[in-house]
């Protein structure tokens, strides 16, 4: 290389970390299409197929193929794992159904009692309090059949719209080349959902829903005899942190 080919006013950083030239290839470089270059790197005389290299947005579009599952998967994933850890957990903490239902554990307490009952009870068998409240939102379900349809399409129009609109950030293009915008997404959606929860008796079954519940889960806490102590609540605690069994369990 010459000297008058290199500039010698230039500072010694534009040299220092250049990266090495790669080979020259063979055939000409072609346009794909958009953003995708590739180069040609021959011809086939015999029959006139021309062999080229994968492109970038080819290779980008492959990576991305075989990279992490779309939102929607992944999300169903994250939701069934999290899902089986807390029932897992939920049922290593159940206790005895005949311990839970005693009858002769059932007595009216005093003020102060039932606060202190309640207070140790909804711990103790808290396990047992979620499933009885499980059992019950699914009787709410099976007996206001028109609030449950009317919900699911409502959550059903909300999880397409979020998926076609990147989360509600992007306008959605609509028949005739009319925009839906967000603003008008969000008021439609909303005002159909309201409408749905109105007309279906949504008000009333919530209430009803919340007002079991309380009733069944709070009344027998208050009214059962505390199954344990403060102080055996906090050992069983350390030791479920320290996988030990308890032996008073």
């Amino acid at each position: 290389m010459d000297a008058e080919d290199v500039d010698l006013k230039a500072p010694p950083s534009k040299f220092k970390d250049a990266s090495p030239v790669p080979p020259p290839r063979e055939g000409p470089l072609v346009h794909r299409g958009g953003d995708d270059l590739q180069w040609v790197d021959h011809k086939d005389s015999s029959t006139g197929n021309v062999h080229a290299s994968e492109g970038l947005g080819a290779r980008a579009e492959k990576m991305e193929s075989f990279s992490a599952p779309t939102g929607v998967r992944q999300r169903v994933v994250q939701s069934i794992i999290i899902s089986k850890a807390y029932v897992e957990s939920s049922w290593r903490g159940m206790r005895s159904w005949k311990e839970f239902a005693d009858r002769t554990k059932f007595t009216t307490p005093t003020k102060m009692d039932a606060l202190g009952r309640a207070k140790v009870n909804l711990v103790y068998f808290k396990s047992n309090y979620m499933l009885v409240m499980g059992f019950i939102c699914i009787w709410t379900v099976l007996a206001n059949v028109h609030f449950t349809i009317s919900m699911l399409i409502s959550a059903v129009a909300w999880k397409i719209y979020l998926e076609l609109s990147d989360g509600g950030r992007n306008t959605i293009m609509l028949p005739g080349n009319r925009q839906l915008r967000p603003i008008e997404a969000y008021t439609g959606l909303s005002l159909c959902t309201f409408l749905g929860f109105y007309i279906t008796g949504g008000s009333s079954t919530v209430f009803w829903l919340i007002a079991t519940c309380l009733l069944v889960i709070v009344g027998h806490a208050s009214m059962r005899e505390a199954a344990a102590t403060q102080a055996e609540l906090a050992l069983e605690e350390l030791n479920r942190q320290d996988n030990i069994p308890p032996d008073w369990v």
